[in-house]
């Protein structure tokens, strides 16, 4: 199986509810998001204080696949509900 195929099916579950499949995903995907935030805050503008490593848990936090992502979309929050 291909990591396509292994962070289509993680995804999959993680739609599902399936919260293992979180602590699946970050160690396929984060080195590929590092290095893409990299190139993206290369490009930035001098002086701007967003580094790459907080840009990567942005975005992770943000995946539409998270139970609670559709929620926050409806809310237009930017944070996450605290854990329970």
């Amino acid at each position: 199986m291909s990591m396509k195929d292994d962070v289509t099916r993680i995804l999959d579950a993680a739609r599902r509810g399936d919260a293992a499949a979180t602590h699946e995903l970050l160690p396929l995907v984060y080195d590929e998001l590092r290095r893409m935030a990299v190139f993206k805050m290369a490009h930035e503008a001098a002086g701007h204080t967003l580094q790459a490593t907080a840009l990567v848990h942005e975005v992770w936090l943000r995946l539409p696949c998270w139970p609670w992502a559709a929620r926050m979309n409806r809310s237009n929050s930017s944070t996450p509900p605290a854990a329970n």
